[in-house]
């Protein structure tokens, strides 16, 4: 139980490796900037330990630092995969995706919104830190789709996929590992809404994480 998380971690790895051998070498870069960026966001866990889950981590560092490597390596996993996704989907289209060039620093300023969004509900309010990282993220998107309202549907396509993903991995790890979600998520300050054994507020921030990813993918993917 104590190594479950890593674990799972390692097999969220082993699915972003394999989305890295089928990629070429420009979705390879995209992949890698997305999830580095994405790994900082792991850096936020203390916000959530015991208010949203407290899970056993390597070395305890979760009860040491409050902080752990399973995290960030979670964080840079997703990240990958939901880059992956999307430049797949991109691959695939037949219209055209390019940004016109004023749109991009405009696209900068939407991509960054989650993070003022997230200061400053976590300093103001004392709502749950997992429904204020979906209503951040939820935000960013939102600026990020008004800038290019032509990548909604691709954008929608890809955060579907990525939570359809997340939601088979969370369904097989609650299968390794039944005894888990009941003993390490705080069941009680969530809204108690189940699909299959999986709360809610996980799907929702699957959807809000893949969305929001994909247009960082997207920024990368149309870089030159």
């Amino acid at each position: 139980m104590n190594c479950a998380y890593l674990i799972g971690v390692a097999g969220l790895m082993l699915i972003w490796l394999a989305f890295w051998i089928r990629a070429d070498s420009g979705r390879r870069m995209t992949m890698l900037r997305v999830s580095g960026i994405t790994a900082l966001t792991g850096l936020a866990e203390p916000l959530f330990l015991s208010a949203y889950w407290n899970p056993p981590s390597l070395f305890d560092l979760n009860d040491r630092l409050g902080v752990d490597i399973e995290s960030v390596a979670f964080s840079f996993a997703a990240g990958g995969m939901i880059a992956a996704i999307y430049t797949g989907l991109r691959a695939r289209s037949r219209k055209s995706l390019r940004q016109p060039r004023w749109g991009r620093p405009v696209q900068i300023v939407a991509l960054v919104i989650p993070i003022p969004v997230f200061v400053a509900l976590v300093a103001t309010t004392n709502v749950n830190p997992i429904y204020i990282t979906i209503i951040a993220l939820s935000a960013g998107v939102t600026a990020t789709c008004a800038c290019w309202p032509a990548r909604i549907p691709m954008i929608c396509a890809a955060g579907f996929l990525f939570m359809g993903l997340y939601f088979g991995c969370f369904v097989t790890f609650t299968a390794v590992y039944p005894d888990y979600l009941s003993r390490v998520w705080n069941l009680p300050a969530l809204s108690g809404v189940m699909v299959v054994g999986v709360p809610v507020e996980e799907l929702l921030f699957a959807l809000s994480y893949g969305f929001m990813y994909s247009g960082v993918a997207e920024y990368f993917a149309n870089y030159k």
